[in-house]
């Protein structure tokens, strides 16, 4: 039933019949995601290999290095759909925007934009050592920044190139933390072999993976070089566990996939990444807490490097004597090279902004624009977004392809929620920050399951290759998000989310609402006398307009059942959208 301050006119049946609706939304989200058909880490190569329609008509033709894409006309519906892609959620201002300077121009544009670094505030309101003004910054950047593309990708970023405060040490360092964030927006435009060296050279995540202090190994105490950092930039930051092909499925000896590294390599790349630690260190073995830099990127302290050779995954061996930052150079750079890394971080790329299941060709023009942008350069994540965003699959993938679209993850809908109906801060908000209820954001990942730099490990709040036990795994169907999409996951956040709309609004007579954020329905409000012009919105809004015949008839029945009233025309607003927001054809984006 929707929970209301304001008295509902729901007949007795019909709360009977509007709690299992929300309830069924939430559980049957995931088989629905299996039958939608267009209204340790392991590797995450596709499946399904259906071809793609010719498309809708052309208006233009982009050409970005070596692919050329389509542009569909920028209609409101397809402004939509690209703005719950690469954005935190689609608003009546962006989707104008976008409709009026066309798909192509809306993302060059967002190429250019860049908002304040997040140190910056969380330096101002912040001792370091309390995660909440870190958190207040990102909501306050994500829900209102201008730079939504790079806001997005960094996002994206964060949870392929995992480190995560839960543990003391790092939730005790959040200048460091936020300085890791923000060298991901800094480099969300860049080249992913600049950002692979940013985030190796961090120290939060040499604190994070073991790489900060970590010495050559001594053969008269038994010890060897940590293995840690090693094993994870090979597996989940770059080449991934299998050597693939191009369009990212395995290639195989004897019809089993082939290992992409193997024991002796992560060996040998843990001796590489040996003698870093804090910048200007006071001695080799300086304890957290006690002044090491977790801001600047680490420096090498020579004599705790591992000078012998170390054989690479290429072949080429370092020569022995070789300095640190000249053996950490070779080892990216090899690492970089491998012909994996196109395929395996454009898939991932493709499952965070458009479908859990891209067909290996998607993957394999994505893997493209990956080696070579059209001008000689590798890695350059513009030219790989342009292929995620532009690529034909991606615009007609919800008519042709029979298991398209992906689950919004739970941090999606809250944002997608208060950009669409324009959130202010509380009466009572400090600080520029959005200030909820109980929970407060910092502690969001309780009731969500998720928030900005605190995954449960390094394989992020999800695995690229989750799938659910099912139908869709019977299916050979990947859903990632359902990894945290527990029943008691999906019940608090329809919750949270409902809250939001049925108390906190601008229009609320309880203005004692008014103290914590809220948002404004005015404009919501004002359409329920015409009622099919209020989900023509809605599903544009919300749906990028594939809001289904039975969801459009369920919403125009319970319009009906209220009064024209000031209190009947708000309760009838609120409802319709918590309806949607819980609904199958929401969760499923499209």
């Amino acid at each position: 039933m929707v929970a209301s301050p304001i008295k509902s006119r729901l007949t007795a049946p019909e709360k009977v019949w509007t709690r299992p609706f929300i309830v069924t939304a939430v559980v049957t989200l995931v088989a629905s995601m299996a039958a939608c058909s267009g209204g340790g880490s392991g590797d995450n190569s596709g499946t399904n290999d259906t071809s793609v329609d010719a498309g809708p008509t052309i208006i233009g033709a982009l050409q970005p290095g070596a692919l050329s894409f389509n542009i569909p006309p920028a209609t409101p519906e397809n402004a939509s759909q690209l703005l719950a892609r690469a954005t935190f959620g689609p608003t009546h201002d962006s989707i104008d925007e976008v409709v009026r300077d066309g798909i192509e121009q809306w993302v060059e544009k967002q190429f250019t934009l860049k908002g304040p670094a997040h140190l910056d505030y969380v330096r101002t309101h912040s001792n370091g050592s309390f995660r909440s003004p870190r958190h207040n910054y990102w909501w306050v950047q994500t829900t209102l920044g201008e730079d939504q593309l790079r806001q997005r990708m960094a996002f994206a970023l964060s949870e392929i190139m995992v480190i995560s405060d839960i543990g003391y040490s790092l939730s005790n360092s959040q200048y460091g933390v936020t300085r890791y964030y923000d060298k991901l927006l800094e480099n969300a435009f860049g080249n992913y072999r600049e950002l692979l060296e940013e985030v190796t050279l961090s120290p939060v995540m040499g604190l994070y993976l073991s790489m900060l202090q970590n010495a050559r190994g001594d053969p008269a105490t038994n010890t060897r070089a940590d293995e840690n950092f090693a094993r994870e930039v090979m597996q989940l930051f770059s080449i991934g566990s299998h050597e693939l092909e191009i369009d990212g499925t395995f290639k195989t000896l004897n019809g089993k996939p082939i290992p992409a590294y193997t024991q002796r390599d992560i060996e040998n790349y843990a001796r590489v990444f040996t003698g870093w630690t804090y910048r200007n260190p006071r001695n080799w073995s300086q304890p957290l807490f006690t002044g090491g830099d977790l801001i600047s990127n680490m420096e090498p302290v020579e004599e705790y490097h591992d000078v012998g050779p170390k054989t690479l995954i290429n072949g080429q061996t370092t020569p022995a004597g070789a300095p640190a930052n000249d053996d950490l150079k070779a080892a990216l750079d090899s690492l970089f090279n491998h012909p994996n890394v196109g395929p395996f971080i454009g898939k991932q790329l493709i499952q965070k902004f458009v479908t859990s299941n891209p067909t290996p060709a998607y993957v394999g023009r994505v893997a493209t624009a990956f080696n070579d942008n059209g001008e000689g350069v590798r890695g350059d994540l513009k030219a790989v977004l342009r292929a995620i965003l532009f690529d034909e699959e991606a615009f007609n993938g919800a008519t042709s392809q029979p298991n398209f679209g992906k689950l919004r993850e739970p941090i999606m809908r809250l944002t997608h929620l208060w950009r669409a109906f324009n959130i202010r801060p509380g009466t009572d908000a400090v600080d520029g920050a959005f200030n909820t209820g109980s929970p407060a954001l910092v502690g969001i990942d309780g009731v969500i399951g998720q928030a900005p730099l605190l995954a449960t490990s390094v394989f992020n709040f999800f695995r690229p290759d989750f799938s659910p036990q099912g139908p869709a795994y019977q299916a050979g169907l990947l859903i990632p998000e359902a990894e945290i999409y527990t029943d008691n996951n999906i019940l608090a956040t329809t919750s949270r989310v409902n809250s939001q709309i049925q108390r906190f609004f601008l229009q609320n007579p309880d203005t004692s609402q008014q103290r914590w954020s809220h948002l404004d329905l005015s404009r919501e409000i004002a359409l329920v006398d015409k009622p099919e012009e209020l989900l023509d919105e809605l599903n544009i809004l919300l749906l990028s307009g594939n809001m289904s015949a039975p969801l459009r008839a369920v919403l125009l029945d319970h319009i009906a059942l209220f009064d024209d009233t000031d209190e009947g025309r708000s309760q009838a607003a609120r409802d319709v959208i918590s309806l949607i927001m819980a609904s199958p054809d929401y969760l499923v984006q499209m």
